[in-house]
């Protein structure tokens, strides 16, 4: 999901995107601190903060379908789909396993012993048979049964791998039928499915998978036409005077949407919302305005370290969270620790970032070995 937003291009081009990784990171903490207002205050603080979701599919979105335009020009299997999901599963799972170990740790046994809770051996056994789903990236079929996943904020990457999926068959088999029928319609039968919804809790089953996956699989759909405004964009002469036009466009773009999360409070803005995201962020990855301009201006390592860990703030700020409504359960005295949950945040999702590589690394390694033990020849 995030992994995807780094290199977000138009026409093939798979250098990062900087304004795309302070983007992401700045909507990183927002979604945190959305979450800790809703917890630490009766006063509703952003609202609409969930439309950041929005922000991150669309922006992994437009790096989907410039991907597969790149790689259809060569042969394409139907095995290709496979292929695909494997290897976004890799690129998952890493991240994913590494947040649910640290949910369990936080959750299922400091939280639940110091509540007075007793860990037997069944009690594991019994939580492993649900959260296994949860670390295969799958649970969110429906698996979950209308409850929270362990590392909330998971379902989105478990959304996501679901709706690419189905996404990359359909571009597979029925590539133009996709773009000219399946695309629009899904757009506008979802939304209005989503208008009669009472209920719209991204866990909650609507019939043939939850919510969350038909959430995700509209916005991926709005993300294609995101897709083609910036190829309109990255590949139109604009004059200097254009350029500013298209910068004040931008900022004023994510202006708009910044203060609907402020102040929105309806499912319709919450579509508005995600109607200018998906100009706001064609235009960040045509790569054609001053404010991208400005951002490959930056050091690079620090940037691109920046946009590394937005990922790992939006998959750990949950379980860091329910560490501070057990050590404050006042909610006026932990409102007034929102700068520390921040700092938290940051330094926490800092480490993570170094566990990952070094599982990641030590895993390769233990492969390596255990191929030369195991296999005769290379």
């Amino acid at each position: 999901l995030f992994g995807g937003g780094q290199k977000i291009m138009a026409n093939g081009d798979a250098k990062r995107n900087p304004s795309i990784d302070i983007y992401k990171f700045f909507f990183s903490l927002l979604i945190a601190i959305f979450h800790f207002y809703g917890r630490s205050t009766p006063r509703e603080h952003f609202p609409l903060g969930g439309v950041v979701v929005e922000f991150f599919v669309l922006a992994s979105g437009v790096f989907f379908y410039s991907k597969w335009e790149k790689k259809k020009e060569t042969q394409i299997s139907q095995l290709y789909p496979y292929q695909y999901a494997k290897q976004r599963f890799i690129r998952f799972f890493p991240y994913n396993f590494a947040g649910v170990l640290f949910a369990i740790f936080v959750k299922r046994i400091y939280l639940y012993t110091a509540k007075g809770g007793a860990i037997s051996f069944a009690k594991l056994v019994k939580w492993f048979s649900s959260d296994i789903w949860e670390i295969l990236l799958v649970k969110m079929n429906g698996l979950n049964k209308g409850e929270h996943l362990l590392n909330g904020p998971a379902w989105t990457i478990s959304a996501m791998f679901i709706a690419e999926f189905v996404i990359i068959c359909c571009l597979v088999n029925w590539e133009k039928l996709f773009y000219t029928m399946i695309c629009p319609l899904s757009i506008l039968v979802g939304y209005g499915f989503w208008r009669n919804l009472e209920n719209a809790a991204n866990e909650e089953w609507v019939g043939f998978t939850t919510f969350g996956v038909v959430r995700v699989f509209i916005v991926m759909c709005l993300a294609w036409y995101c897709y083609c405004l910036a190829l309109l964009i990255e590949k139109a002469n604009f004059t200097k005077k254009g350029i500013w036009l298209l910068t004040l466009c931008e900022i004023t773009a994510y202006g708009m949407v910044f203060l609907i999360i402020l102040h929105g409070s309806t499912r319709n803005f919450r579509w508005l919302a995600t109607l200018i995201l998906l100009f706001a962020v064609a235009l960040s990855a045509s790569k054609r305005t001053y404010l991208y301009a400005a951002s490959t201006k930056l050091n690079h390592t620090l940037v691109s370290w920046l946009g590394r860990i937005s990922f790992d703030i939006y998959l750990t700020h949950e379980t860091i969270l329910q560490l501070y409504v057990y050590f404050y359960p006042d909610k006026y005295i932990m409102y007034r620790q929102k700068f520390t949950y921040m700092f938290v945040c940051i330094v926490t999702a800092v480490i993570f970032e170094g566990v990952v590589l070094l599982g990641k690394a030590c895993t390769h390694r233990l492969s390596v070995w255990l191929k030369r033990q195991i296999l005769e020849g290379d």
